[in-house]
């Protein structure tokens, strides 16, 4: 998730002001969710959260955010105690992403400047690849796409590391023009999406492990929960920089517009009947039949996040519960 707003610089200033008119403190309890994701079992979620109490005397700690267990109801629980947190990096220009392996053991994250596997079962961390800035990610987990190279730097090197050895194994690295710091798509046929801005303006590159260019879509981006693949048609859809949504048919290379108006964050169903869409800040979630543009109102009051569990029967979303706490809410599908 990119963050919409400085919550932390709002937080600060309403906490001085709060301190102009008395002498005695006034604490407030802070939580912010960046990305979501379900466990492909569907059992539960998983989460980055940030929780702390403010202070005037100590009002912000700085984004740290962990991975954190989030059951079937929405309900946040306790953190993993990782080796590192995840913080914003302008070294790298890190979004927060995380990746559940498909077996459900594992979660692949950007912890600090590296890329941890956490076993959720034991809770144990183990470093794989240090100093990375992480795009993509196999849904087994084992192969890792994303580039050591800076922020400032314009030509990135992407490397792709097989993490199914100890160390992991360099596959392949080849290098593009002003890569994206946006967190990209694993498809099938070791492919992968990724975002890249250059000379051509903003588009979604695919290569596959060797290197090779096998598609580019201008005037697209991979943001979480702005992208997502099919893997049983081989369709991935996207958010278009115009706000609408396109689909891209890796079997024919041929691209289409099923949704023309704009969205915030979106899922499609995996048999590509219904997209479930966000288009506002703070608006409503809507069910949107693709044959018949029809749309019903699932929820409203929903801050960010549309997220569909694997079974497809609840979907989960962020919202405010009061100004600077967050938390998930899951709400059963007609």
């Amino acid at each position: 998730m990119i963050r919409l707003f400085n919550f932390h610089a709002i937080l600060f200033l309403a906490l001085l002001l709060a301190s102009c008119d008395s002498i005695t403190t006034s604490d407030a309890e802070v939580q912010y969710v960046a990305d979501v994701e379900w466990r492909p079992s569907g059992s539960s979620l998983l989460g980055f959260v940030q929780y702390f109490v403010a202070t005037v005397a100590n009002p912000d700690p700085g984004e740290i955010f962990k991975v954190t267990r989030i059951d079937a109801s929405g309900k946040i629980g306790a953190s993993y105690d990782t080796e590192e947190s995840a913080t914003n990096n302008y070294y790298y220009g890190i979004v927060k992403r995380l990746f559940p392996t498909s077996d459900d053991a594992s979660v692949i994250a950007q912890l600090g400047r590296n890329i941890y596997r956490v076993n959720l079962a034991t809770g144990t961390d183990q470093r794989i690849v240090v100093d990375f800035h992480l795009a993509a990610v196999s849904g087994d987990g084992r192969f890792i796409v994303g580039t050591h190279s800076q922020q400032a730097v314009l030509r990135k090197s992407i490397y792709v590391y097989d993490a199914g050895v100890e160390p992991a194994r360099l596959v392949c690295r080849f290098d593009v023009d002003s890569l994206s710091s946006l967190p990209g798509v694993w498809l099938n046929e070791g492919k992968f999406a990724v975002t890249v801005n250059d000379s051509a303006g903003r588009h979604i590159d695919i290569y596959d492990t060797t290197g090779a260019l096998q598609h580019r879509l201008g005037g697209a981006a991979t943001p979480p929960h702005n992208a997502d693949f099919i893997a049983q048609s081989n369709h991935l859809y996207f958010r278009a920089d115009d706000g609408s949504i396109g689909m891209l048919d890796l079997n024919t290379g041929s691209e289409s517009q099923p949704i023309h108006f704009q969205v915030q964050n979106f899922d499609v169903t995996n048999d590509e009947t219904f997209t479930y869409y966000t288009s506002a800040i703070n608006g409503p979630l809507n069910k949107h039949n693709m044959a018949t543009g029809e749309d019903l109102k699932i929820a409203d009051n929903v801050f960010w996040g549309v997220f569909l569990s694997p079974d497809e029967k609840k979907v989960a979303y962020v919202y405010e519960k009061k100004v600077n706490f967050q938390e998930v809410k899951v709400v059963d599908l007609p």
